[in-house]
């Protein structure tokens, strides 16, 4: 579904990627883990269009959407969470959710801005089915965004992906700054999404809570792959764990 092929990131002199490949099958529920600075986020820049890359290629359903920009790659089939959720803290939760839907309608942002979100019938619809995969949300819609608790935005900010009807969701730091049990919630609903076919590529720090969904796992350091394989097999491999991520057992 999702191929990442040596892919080469660099900041000016600095090189961030060095030739990372990730395959995210159909339907496969993903995790990538690493420390601060390990190539996390400039792993997402370059998968959603954000950042240029210097090397490789990125591919869903094999054709190439690298060097096309962030609304080619929604349209390809790929929606990013990302990290601290990004919402418009001053729009209502409905509103937000309607902005997920403009990269795949013939209105662009602008024109959604410019109107006031206007109630295209393709986005009404995408809302209900939205609504239908997260029920919680049906009773936030008229509320401001930035009002809400971090696991509600959290929440907010994964239906506002939706809406764009991906094949592969990209969650960028799922856990941050939410309690367990809400990051618990959070992850059965997405296992929940991955049990309907929806691919899931998790991008996340919490190594226990990653571990505990995903069917198979990344580990990045220093810009490289330092491990792939099972997220069971991962989860009780101390030395892999300690020497990259810090800690000697995903319990």
């Amino acid at each position: 579904m999702l191929s990442v092929h040596d892919v080469v990131v660099r900041y000016g002199a600095l090189e961030a990627l060095h030739g990372v490949s990730i395959d995210v099958p159909s339907g496969a529920f993903v995790a990538v883990l690493g420390r601060n600075g390990a190539g996390k986020s400039s792993l997402v820049g370059a998968i959603s269009g954000i950042l240029p890359l210097s090397g490789g290629t990125v591919q869903i359903g094999g054709r190439r959407i690298d060097g096309k920009g962030p609304t080619h790659v929604v349209r390809a089939g790929v929606a990013v969470v990302p990290e601290g959720r990004q919402l418009f803290g001053e729009l209502s939760v409905l509103d937000n959710l309607r902005l997920g839907a403009y990269g795949n309608t013939s209105v662009g942002v602008s024109g959604f801005l410019r109107s006031l979100l206007p109630k295209q019938p393709a986005i009404e619809a995408a809302v209900v089915r939205v609504l239908d995969l997260l029920p919680e949300l049906k009773e936030l819609l008229s509320r401001e965004a930035g009002k809400l608790s971090g696991g509600q935005q959290q929440m907010v900010a994964v239906g506002r992906a939706l809406m764009a009807d991906p094949a592969v969701l990209l969650v960028d730091e799922l856990s941050l700054g939410l309690a367990p049990i809400v990051v618990h919630r959070l992850l059965e609903y997405l296992k929940s999404l991955n049990a309907g076919g929806m691919s899931i590529v998790l991008i996340e720090q919490n190594i226990a809570s990653a571990l505990r969904a995903s069917t198979s796992a990344y580990v990045l350091e220093g810009g490289v792959v330092r491990f792939s394989g099972p997220s069971s097999e991962l989860a009780h491999d101390g030395k892999i764990l300690n020497a990259y991520l810090g800690v000697e057992e995903a319990a």
